[in-house]
């Protein structure tokens, strides 16, 4: 075998070595990153029968496709038990804020089209305070700053 061919060979033995590991690690990073969300959705699955044993709905973390197909996500729970009783319209669908409204002048808030609990108290207006739904506050005033005492 000559010098050329030599080197010829072993160019190529160099560039299939150079194959054969790049592909090594593009097939081992795929396989952990299956194993990474295979470890991922079973811990999920877990959590959910974890939280369910406690009485515990799952999070969901305002994303109703985290939930069961049964199911909605109310701000942070997946939640099964919803109602078309117009009294109570808690995941209701709904187009505006006032098909949210309940039979004690409290209020669930209209987001992504189904009405849902409140989280903090800014997200229901003056007058209002979050309490799973705006309640209205103890005094018509609640959200005033207090008057200053006059001497």
């Amino acid at each position: 075998m000559s010098g050329n061919q030599h080197n010829r060979a072993w160019s190529v033995a160099l560039l299939l070595g150079l194959l054969v590991g790049v592909g090594s690690l593009v097939y081992t990073g795929f396989w952990v990153y299956q194993q990474h969300e295979e470890h991922e959705r079973q811990r999920d699955i877990h959590m959910i029968a974890k939280g369910k044993a406690l009485g515990l709905a799952p999070p969901c973390d305002e994303n109703d496709a985290r939930c069961p197909p049964d199911a909605f996500c109310d701000r942070d729970r997946c939640m099964t038990e919803w109602t078309t009783d117009p009294l109570y319209p808690r995941l209701r669908p709904c187009d505006n804020g006032d098909m949210c409204k309940t039979r004690n002048g409290a209020h669930f808030l209209c987001i992504r089209g189904r009405c849902r609990s409140c989280v903090k108290d800014e997200e229901c207006g003056p007058g209002f305070q979050c309490k799973q739904q705006c309640t209205p506050s103890s005094s018509p005033d609640a959200s005033l700053p207090p008057p200053s005492a006059s001497p």
